[in-house]
């Protein structure tokens, strides 16, 4: 089963590799250089899941978190960060998130969930 995935993140060499790394398993990425972007792409398209950095300009991946849970978003959310708190951390598991992991090397963790289904 291939998957449609947007992945949120200000960094350009973590949404090359995100695409890259997605791509090649048969899956389709569209990329959104921060939170507001990326409401704009969830409300417009169907994600089966969306892949978010905690740390960005105008919207922390939380606030993103809780505008997407506030809408119903259906898919996974999966977390990928390198600047996570224990406090963020808590944060994300009271929102439910699907799985945190860190970067760059998180990023087979979540890969290997995605595949799972």
């Amino acid at each position: 089963m291939t998957w449609k995935i947007l992945c949120v993140d200000d960094e350009e060499s973590i949404t090359t590799l995100v695409t890259r790394l997605l791509n090649a398993k048969g899956h389709t990425v569209t990329v959104a250089r921060g939170g507001g972007e990326a409401l704009v792409h969830a409300t417009a398209a169907q994600f089966d899941a969306i892949i978010t950095d905690h740390v960005m300009s105008g919207m922390t991946g939380v606030e993103l978190v809780r505008h997407l849970r506030a809408a119903a978003y259906p898919g996974r959310i999966f977390v990928l960060s390198g600047a996570l708190s224990a406090e963020s951390r808590g944060e994300y598991e009271a929102l439910q998130v699907d799985a945190i992991a860190a970067k760059p090397g998180g990023l087979k963790e979540i890969l290997a969930l995605i595949e799972q289904r």
